[in-house]
């Protein structure tokens, strides 16, 4: 019969709970460290216009941008420059241009912006409610 002695035993337990401690850890721990996923490139823009529009509408009408709620912000392919709001007189060039429509909504009304992917342009409903 073999005899191992208890502290051969203990040892051997100790090493092996160590070895599967580190195994363990090694699994675990690039989930715990792991950071919340970043905003994408097309997300940053949207969220970016989206706060563009809403700035510009709180300044028409006077009001702070926490009372300025985003009804809807749909990607849409304007068939122009002029993002939908030409205006007489003026000339624009005749491509596709992505961009968004943004539904802002202010004490129950809605108010319409159109963008390309840098700038946002004011309907001009919007500047005639403004000046109220």
């Amino acid at each position: 019969m073999l005899h191992i002695s208890k502290k051969v035993i203990l040892r051997e337990a100790v090493i092996a709970l160590v070895l599967l401690g580190g195994v363990s850890l090694l699994l675990i721990s690039p989930l715990a460290y792991a950071e919340a996923p970043k905003q994408t490139q097309a997300e940053e823009t949207k969220n970016r216009l989206i706060e563009l529009a809403r700035q510009d509408l709180a300044k028409q009408l006077a009001v702070g941008k926490d009372e300025i709620t985003v009804k809807s912000a749909e990607k849409i392919t304007w068939p122009d420059s002029a993002l939908g709001y030409p205006q007489e007189g003026r000339y624009y060039l005749q491509v596709l241009t992505e961009g968004y429509k943004i539904i802002l909504d202010c004490n129950g009304k809605d108010y319409e912006y159109h963008t390309n992917m840098s700038n946002v342009k004011v309907n001009p409903k919007v500047k005639n409610d403004g000046k109220r």
